[in-house]
Formats: structure tokens, sequence, C-alpha cells
């Protein structure tokens, strides 16, 4: 009994590793934010990321213990935890196991989650081998909770040293007299204009700009304090997910100018309807003081309307892709299938040019990044210079060439409505290819989450020859909408598993494949894609 009870112990030991792990990668995913991680679990199956059956297995023998003789249990636990363990260690080897960036906050995180319990067992003096089973068992099954009471203890310590380091970045940022501060909200676009406008304006002037994936006010704060000597522009990205967040940030940065790129339905299912996501993200509008400047996009609908209803007090530069009332607008867009043209026209002039991007979408971030340069004194002439050597960002319309003629889009790094419009227009260009979509399920999209998914499955079956879908929340409104759009039953698929998506594929793709990777697509499909496909 002692030897089983001690090959269960350290097979309990990989595995509660691997759950801590697990869990606290779903946090950090959702930010540590209540709201957003228990949204995900209010996503069809979202509540099977804790009770699946391995809880069930567990809590079963848990029972067993407690009421039935010891023995046979002893030996059914060590097969379930052995069987575990091989899965576990499988996945590891291949990729798939999902555990957190480690930062001090989260390796914190971790030790105390991991840690705890593993001190619980070395240390508390259970008084038989069964005591200590059933402690095994209870802190198996409540490791999800286990997380989450640490994640909860160390809210108010990482709210004070939050505190600590946003009053460094305030008084760094009043350091910086002359440093004129543009803040980028939006339901979609504010990576790409963040990133374009930084590019476009380090031309001319010294840039610093928010981090990748750091949107909150801590972000902000951070780059802020990493700022060199003698920066003139500061390019701050405000990611929003709930009211309040755009004037968090922006008490942090003092924008002087603003650009508000879209509004539409993302993030739904935080905000609450669609009205409470407009309000939150046009606080920018009437934070900016009144000599500042508003740069918004006035092709968007909602924007325009909220505008017109309530007027700002800055004043307001307006972009278009085809509106000539606009300050700035576009003409003669053309899509290629590996670059991207048109010209600006600004008070009078034009400029032709043409870069390397695709998707019809970025010329509208390229426009708020140029009418951004503009305000600050830049000729379009030496925008169009500037914009004319923009790369795509990294799992953004990525373009690979893979093997043979087969061509690859990596578009992992968005997960929006507007993003995945924008992926199937540009792959219904490759008119002579056979197209497949992989992607994953739109999160966060509330009440609207059905209908929007059917409504992707039908442009899928319009576009698409093949989908793979990567887990199967919304199977029923991918299936009715892709037999909607008039694809084939038999080409849709619903795939989780890597390497069984990768065999099917095997047999589907050829030289003269698209494969456009849509979504925020796992990150170990998104590689193993590449690793198969691309040379």
């Amino acid at each position: 009994m002692i030897s089983a009870l001690l090959i269960i112990i350290l097979l309990w030991i990989g595995i509660f590793f691997n759950k801590a792990g697990y869990y606290l990668y779903l946090w950090q995913v959702k930010e540590y934010r209540f709201r957003r991680f228990l949204a995900e679990l209010k996503e069809p199956g979202g509540f099977a990321i804790i009770i699946n059956r391995g809880f069930a297995i567990t809590a079963l023998l848990l029972i067993g213990v407690i009421v039935f003789p010891l023995w046979p249990l002893f030996y059914s636990v060590t097969l379930l935890y052995f069987l575990e363990f091989l899965l576990l260690s499988w996945r590891l080897i291949a990729g798939q196991s999902k555990l957190p960036v480690f930062t001090v906050k989260s390796l914190l995180l971790f030790l105390l989650s991991f840690g705890i319990p593993f001190l619980g067992l070395v240390y508390v003096p259970f008084g038989t081998p069964r005591d200590r089973l059933i402690y095994l068992l209870i802190a198996d099954i409540a490791a999800p909770l286990i997380v989450t009471f640490f994640v909860i203890l160390l809210k108010p310590f990482t709210y004070l040293a939050k505190q600590y380091i946003v009053a460094q970045a305030k008084a760094r940022r009043r350091a910086f007299r002359n440093l004129t501060a543009i803040g980028i909200s939006g339901s979609v676009g504010k990576t790409s204009t963040k990133e374009f406008l930084a590019h476009i304006l380090g031309t001319k002037f010294k840039v610093a700009k928010t981090r990748e994936h750091q949107n909150t006010e801590i972000g902000a704060a951070r780059a802020l304090l990493g700022m060199r000597r003698g920066t003139e522009v500061f390019v701050a990205e405000m990611g929003a997910y709930h009211k309040g967040d755009i004037k968090e940030i922006s008490d942090v940065v003092k924008p002087a100018i603003g650009i508000i790129t879209s509004l539409g339905y993302e993030h739904l299912a935080l905000f609450g309807s669609l009205e409470a996501t407009i309000e939150t993200e046009l606080e920018l509008a009437y934070i900016l003081p009144s000599d500042g400047t508003l740069i918004v996009n006035w092709d968007n609908e909602y924007i325009k309307k909220a505008l017109q209803d309530k007027p700002p007090k800055p004043r307001v530069l307006t972009y278009s892709t085809h509106d000539k009332s606009a300050d700035l607008y576009a003409s003669d867009i053309k899509e290629g299938l590996e670059t991207l043209s048109f010209t600006m026209h600004y008070k009078g002039k034009s400029e032709h040019l043409e870069v390397q991007l695709l998707g019809k979408h970025n010329v509208s971030n390229i426009l708020a990044a140029a009418m951004a340069g503009l305000h600050l004194g830049m000729k379009l002439k030496d925008i169009a210079s500037a914009a004319s050597t923009l790369e795509s960002l990294a799992h953004t319309m990525k373009f690979y060439h893979g093997i043979g003629q087969m061509v690859i889009i990596d578009d992992s790094y968005n997960a929006s409505m507007e993003a995945v419009k924008a992926g199937f227009a540009h792959a219904k260009r490759y008119k002579e290819r056979t197209r497949v979509v992989i992607m994953p399920s739109l999160i966060e999209l509330g009440d609207k989450a059905q209908d929007f998914h059917k409504e992707i499955g039908k442009a899928a079956g319009e576009i698409f020859d093949f989908a793979f879908i990567t887990d199967k929340k919304y199977e029923s409104a991918f299936i009715a909408g892709w037999k909607e759009g008039g694809g084939d039953a038999t080409h849709l698929f619903f795939r989780s598993d890597p390497t069984l998506l990768a065999k099917t594929l095997e047999q589907i793709v050829d030289e003269k494949t698209l494969i456009l990777i849509e979504g925020r697509v796992p990150r170990a499909i998104a590689s193993m894609l590449l690793h198969h496909f691309y040379v």
C-alpha cells in the first residue's frame, strides 16, 4: 500500500503542477479580470474547463475512497493518475500544454498554487494512507479553486504594486513637459494603427509606444517608465473592458491627441449592450482637453452618429476610405495578392502609395496614422514614403509561401468579427486555389454569439472549400451557416487536436492551396501548420 501511495503522490505532483499552470494560464489570458473569466465560463461548454470527465472520475474515486474499502481503489487511483500523467506528458512534448508566461506575478501565483498544497502533503500529519489519498483527490478536484483563491488573495498586494508603478509613471510623465501623447481606442485596429503610427512618426520624431498586448493602465505606465530621454511623441494603445478603463489610462498618459479606430460588437459579453460598448470606447473623445484633437474613422456609422448626437470639445479630424467629405480620404484602392495600393487625398494634395500589406482594412489603419502625422506637421509626401515601408505585424495577415506554390496567411492575432470579415474578403481573391480556413469560435459576443457564428459559417461556406473549427462551442451555428452558404457538409471539420488536424489537412492540400489561419487559433495548431506546410 505504501509503495502504491508513493507512486500516486509522484504522479499527482506532475498532474497538479500541470493543472495549476493551466488554470493560471486562463487567468493570465483574461488579465486576472473576474468579469472576463466569468464571461469565458458562460461560453457554451465553458464550465467544461472545470467540470469535465476527469473531474467526474476523480470525484467518484474520492467518494469511493471515503465510503468503500481502500485497497481496490488504491489501484484505481494509480491507474487513473498514470493514464492522466501519460496524456499530459504527451501534450507537453507535442507543445499543446497551456502554461502562463512567467512574470513576477504569475510565478508567485504559481508557486503559491502548487507549493502550498504540496507542503500540506509533506508536513500535515495524516493518520493513515487513506487520509493522505483523500487529501490528494480533494486537492486535485479543487485545483481551479486553489488557483482562484490565490489570485484573489494577491489582489490587494498587486493593486498596491500597480498603484506604485502608476504613481511613478505619472511623475515621469509630468517631467516630459513637451511630450505629445497620442491615445488610440476602438473595438478593432488599435494595435495595427499604433504600430503604423509609431513607424511613420519615427521618421521625424523620437517616438515611444506601449508594448505588444499591453493596452491597460499598467501597460501604459511601464512604457512611460521605459521612455528614453528626448522622447517627443508617446503612442498608447488603450483597451477597454468596462467603463472607466480609458479614463484610467488617460490619467497616466495625458493624451493631447486621440484616435478612435472603430466601434462594434466586440466584447459585448463584458459590456452587456452595444450602447454600453460605444459609450465606453468613446470615453477618449470626452477626456481629451478642449485644445486637443480627436481623429476618428468617418466610415464607422456608430462613431459618426455618437459624435453628432454629443459633439466633443476637442477639434475633430476625420479619415475615410471613400468619403470625400473627410479631412483625409483614400481613392483607387487596389488589393493585390501580396500588396495593397491606394491614393491619399488631403487639402487638395494627393500621394499614391503601395505597401506590402494584405487586406483593405489596413487602408483605414494607415489613414488614421497618416492623419495624426499630418496634424503633427508632417508632409503628405513624407508620410507616403514612410508608409511604403510598413510591414505586417506578427500573426496579422502575415503572408507565407508554403510548399511549392501553397500560400499560408497567418491572421491569428485578431479575434473580432471585423478581422474575420477582412480575412475572408482577402481569401476570396484567390479564385484559382483550393481555399481552406482554420479558426476558433470568437469570444465575448454575448447574446449575439449564435447569430454571429452562423453568419461566419455562411460566409465561410460561400468562400472556402474546407473549414476547420478548433472547438465546438458554436458547432450547430457553424454547421447551419456553412450549409446555408453552400458549403459541402463533409468539408466542415471540428478539430482541436493538432496532430489529427494535420493528418486531415494532408489529405486535402496541394501546392495550389490557400490556408487562412484566422482568429485566436491555439498556438500549437498555428505552429504545427507552419512547421508542416511552410518552407
